[in-house]
């Protein structure tokens, strides 16, 4: 089965005091919040070839474009499905996207989502 695979990482920049995009936020590889650069990727599973692509990826800097990362996520979804045309069945999240909106639109698509609740959602 082929997926799409949605994720979120935060670049470590801690000792970064100028750097553009720099940010403090949290990164769930540290389990603290840093100084970073965030960033969104949409990546394509392929477990039959034991394959990966980045399909797409997003800079976050709600300062500069006004929009959240699950923006990002949605615009990046509608992007893989009706510009780029890949064939996918299920869309695999970080617990961080289990938001109703979100899932919503991902079954308006006709996929299929897998993602971990945590106990606050």
């Amino acid at each position: 089965m082929t997926r799409s695979s949605i994720d979120d990482t935060v670049l470590d920049h801690n000792s970064a005091f100028k750097i553009e995009l720099v940010r403090r936020q949290y990164s769930g590889n540290a389990h603290a919040f840093i100084k970073g650069i965030g960033v969104v990727t949409c990546v394509y599973i392929n477990p039959e070839l034991d394959q990966c692509w980045l399909i797409d990826y997003r800079i976050y800097d709600p300062d500069q474009d006004g929009k959240t990362k699950l923006d990002h996520v949605r615009e990046m979804l509608d992007n893989t499905f009706s510009d780029k045309q890949l064939s996918f069945r299920g869309v695999l999240m970080d617990s961080w996207y289990a938001e109703r909106k979100l899932m919503l639109h991902i079954e308006g698509l006709n996929k299929v989502y897998y993602c971990p609740l945590k106990d606050n959602r």
